[in-house]
């Protein structure tokens, strides 16, 4: 606009005058002023020819790209974990959960978004299962946020894990990234879990873009997005007097809308909960015992040749 208005201001200026200056300063100073011109019309819808483009569609477009980047190297080195467990030799071992009644919010079966709870009441979700249906079991969750439960050895880690691999395999694009994190990497009383967050993404992943080359960028954009499904293994593994903290700045981060895995011990997340509060509209489940029969059937296996 600015341009325009000194073009225009230039051309009435030297046809009032009696034209002594020439043709050729007239012709100087229109080049100039195109220049100038071009440059805001530059500066105002990005540069052309170079990947430019800076419209909210365009900008939306490239963060799901990293998003479908960030799912591929996470099923890639998780994948590769459970391999070197292997956890699928002979076949995985089928650990099963129940209901924990007292630490499981009453309104874990609300919708997930503001939209579905206008239009729903809280729908009856059974909260018991097994390993071979554990992707259908969280997604049968209206709230998209589940807290697993049980002792050391209970096999809290490989439940989060084939949750991980199954839900990477039927995601689609768009859709947010499961990520396991241990929780053992976090302080509360130092940073905050948004910023936690991204500095783990960008650490642990080649987060980048064309656009934006700051992976920290990247991973508060995903985050922000609602883009990153955290699944938050080892609550237990904080300092005691921090576990309150964390459950409260979980809440604080999930909002209305986001979902979160959080995998504990049974006992150290109850007396967090009795300090402080309960993962909101979080279902609890807790781990059941492995059956003697189911043992010796799963050791058979793996012994056999």
């Amino acid at each position: 606009m600015c341009g325009s208005a000194v073009l225009i201001s230039v051309l009435i200026f030297f046809v009032r005058q009696d034209q002594t200056a020439g043709w050729g300063a007239v012709l100087g100073v229109l080049t100039a002023t195109a220049g100038l011109l071009l440059s805001q019309l530059e500066r105002f819808f990005g540069p052309r020819g170079r990947g430019g483009d800076s419209s909210p569609l365009a900008e939306a477009s490239e963060l799901l790209k990293v998003a479908d980047q960030l799912a591929g190297a996470v099923r890639e080195q998780w994948e590769a974990e459970a391999a070197l467990r292997r956890l699928s030799d002979p076949w995985p071992l089928n650990v099963s959960w129940t209901k924990e009644e007292e630490l499981t919010d009453p309104l874990y079966a609300l919708p997930a978004t503001a939209a579905g709870r206008a239009r729903a009441t809280r729908a009856k979700v059974p909260l018991d299962g097994d390993l071979t249906q554990v992707a259908d079991f969280f997604e049968s969750l209206p709230g998209g946020r589940l807290v697993i439960l049980g002792p050391l050895g209970s096999g809290k880690s490989v439940l989060a894990l084939t949750l991980l691999l199954s839900l990477l395999e039927r995601r689609q694009a768009g859709r947010p990234v499961p990520v396991l994190i241990p929780l053992n990497r976090w302080n509360p009383a130092e940073i905050p879990l948004d910023e936690w967050l991204a500095d783990q993404l960008a650490t642990s992943y080649q987060l980048g873009s064309p656009r934006h080359r700051d992976a920290r960028t990247l991973a508060r954009r995903l985050l922000h997005d609602n883009l990153i499904l955290p699944i938050l293994d080892g609550l237990d593994e904080l300092a005691e007097p921090t576990r309150p903290q964390a459950i409260t700045d979980v809440n604080d981060w999930l909002g209305r809308d986001r979902q979160i895995v959080l995998t504990s011990r049974t006992d150290e997340y109850h007396a967090a909960v009795l300090a402080g509060d309960a993962v909101t509209r979080g279902a609890a489940v807790v781990l059941q015992p492995l059956g003697r029969e189911k043992v010796e059937e799963y050791l058979r296996g793996a012994t056999a040749r």
